[in-house]
């Protein structure tokens, strides 16, 4: 047995090496099957505005409710004994960095990017940490790269951030070769000048340094740095915070 992973399905399937006729009919009969199945649950996913609104409150809702945790047990102990605690300060300062760091990560997709077909042709689909989105891919206005450091798989954690007219997000990770050559191939059939793209999102795609000046620049995103700003500003609002409990 020998196994066989059928790419935009999803799934792993374990077929002898060698099958008759028919068991390979079957088979095939099988696959056309999850691939119309694919096609009609497909027909769900959100539209890209639709897919924005969503991930904005989801993403609201999953930062709020961190917040809360974070800031319940010195609130518990400003109440009781007019200190924060040590544990507290501690808790806060590590929910504090969660809250930044996961605030700029909601968009990325770890998970099977997939390109529909039929008449949603033009959308662009993943699964983000606040669920299905999409983008309309003869939409695109901004292309950048968003890098996270890795010191023992170099690149390993780079993703192409695409943004459409309608303000939807995606990340796709830059080793997933079909996403990438579909958001190559919509940004060479642009016709529109208002298209940013960053200079290291053009060498990522695979774009000619000849076809640079077709599209506007614009800055890759450090999300490192804005999480540390998020965080400083957080620890500022939560000392504002205790200080005026303790009054």
């Amino acid at each position: 047995m020998r196994p066989c992973r059928l790419q935009g399905v999803g799934l792993a399937l374990t077929t002898p090496a060698r099958m008759g006729r028919k068991e390979r009919n079957g088979a095939a009969a099988m696959l056309s099957g999850l691939w119309r199945m694919r096609g009609d649950a497909s027909d769900n996913l959100p539209h890209p505005a639709q897919s924005r609104r969503r991930a904005r409150l989801r993403g609201g809702a999953i930062l709020a409710g961190l917040a809360v945790l974070t800031a319940t047990p010195s609130a518990l102990n400003v109440a009781r004994h007019r200190e924060p605690g040590n544990v507290a300060v501690g808790f806060a300062a590590f929910g504090t960095l969660l809250i930044a760091v996961v605030s700029q990560l909601m968009a990325n997709s770890d998970w099977s990017v997939w390109h529909l077909r039929g008449e949603r042709n033009h959308l662009l689909a993943a699964r983000t940490m606040t669920g299905w989105r999409t983008i309309d891919l003869t939409g695109i206005r901004r292309v950048h790269l968003c890098s996270l450091p890795d010191r023992y798989r170099p690149g390993a954690h780079e993703y192409l951030v695409v943004i459409d007219a309608s303000g939807s997000r995606i990340g796709v990770k830059t080793t997933d070769e079909a996403a990438i050559r579909s958001i190559h191939d919509a940004v060479v059939a642009s016709t529109s000048t208002g298209v940013r793209v960053s200079r290291l999102a053009l060498i990522s795609l695979g774009i000619h340094r000849r076809e640079f000046h077709r599209y506007l620049p614009c800055r890759n995103a450090h999300p490192l740095l804005y999480a540390l700003a998020i965080w400083i500003v957080l620890i500022a609002i939560y000392s504002s915070a205790v200080t005026l409990l303790q009054q």
